[in-house]
């Protein structure tokens, strides 16, 4: 359990971190997109988006930043880093001035599940924080922050959550636990 609160954690703040220059990208009329790879067990990965290597050596547990890309549909595939055979392929449809995290979790169906970022505005000292169960067959969590209050209840395999958005002068101590028990 200690290893599931750690990394649902961990892609927390790394969505938080990469949304900083999100919205003046998205804002050019482009769509954004970023990928994270959280399958357990699996190598590195390198993804492609209609054919053109988009992103090579994408380490588990790692995310990358936001690409800018013109509104559409793209096919997107994924291999094992260094080799060519496809262990997945999907079709992607983005509109313009929106961004998507896709993350890819769970070796029993491979695929990317597309969750939509918000792009609105934050005040200055702000950061907005996103949290994602990315565990497959991993019991429901709630998020508590600071004196176990529930940001984030019953969070569900795979299942938007929403966002919130704290000040960056203070700290919030984070915990995941299981859905319905304290810290």
């Amino acid at each position: 359990m200690q290893r599931l609160k750690w990394f649902i954690l961990s892609v927390a703040v790394l969505l938080a971190l990469t949304l900083f220059g999100a919205v003046a990208s998205a804002q050019n009329g482009d769509a954004l997109l970023r990928f994270v790879h959280v399958v357990p067990g699996a190598q590195a990965i390198d993804i492609y988006v209609d054919g053109q290597r988009t992103v090579a050596g994408l380490e588990y547990g790692q995310g990358t930043d936001y690409l800018s890309v013109p509104s559409g549909t793209y096919t997107v595939a994924v291999t094992q880093t260094g080799l060519t055979t496809t262990l997945w392929e999907q079709s992607i449809t983005v509109t313009s001035d929106t961004a998507s995290t896709l993350v890819a979790s769970s070796i029993s169906k491979l695929s990317f599940t597309i969750y939509t970022d918000s792009l609105a505005s934050l005040d200055l000292g702000k950061a907005r924080v996103t949290v994602i169960h990315a565990i497959a067959d991993g019991p429901s969590v709630d998020a508590l922050i600071a004196g176990n209050r529930s940001v984030f209840p019953d969070l569900q395999y795979n299942t938007p959550t929403g966002t919130i958005d704290l000040d960056l002068s203070v700290e919030y101590p984070m915990a995941i636990v299981p859905a319905n028990e304290g810290v």
